[in-house]
């Protein structure tokens, strides 16, 4: 999602770099002129800016993609193995998630399912 969005704020800015160049020849700036090479210079510094933060992005967005992912797939695979450990061993025991995970609501209701089949 990140490669999409640097992409298409790369196209964005090649397209107002070519209207600003095709302004200056509608009204009438000679090929020469030192608009034309400050619009090549705001181009290249783009584009170098660009160069930089791309790996920057997407580098972030995939640690938080990576992190986020953890989150909800370490608490369904964690009450899948205690289910699975459940039915083999009939050992009840309360299942526990890491602190930061989701659907820690998950856990207290199913620990509080096996407090109360215990009485």
């Amino acid at each position: 999602m990140s490669l999409v969005s640097i992409a298409v704020f790369y196209l964005a800015t090649l397209y107002l770099f070519w209207n600003f160049e095709q302004t200056g020849y509608s009204v009438g700036i000679p090929e020469g002129h030192i608009f034309f090479r400050f619009i090549a210079d705001q181009r290249s510094l783009m584009n170098t800016i660009l160069l930089i933060a791309a790996p920057i992005i997407t580098l972030v967005t995939c640690y938080i993609g990576i992190k986020l992912s953890h989150r909800v797939a370490g608490p369904i695979y964690r009450m899948t193995k205690h289910l699975e450990e459940l039915n083999e061993k009939g050992e009840i025991k309360e299942v526990k998630f890491r602190e930061n995970d989701y659907f820690l609501e998950l856990q207290n209701e199913f620990n509080k399912f096996i407090k109360g089949s215990e009485k």
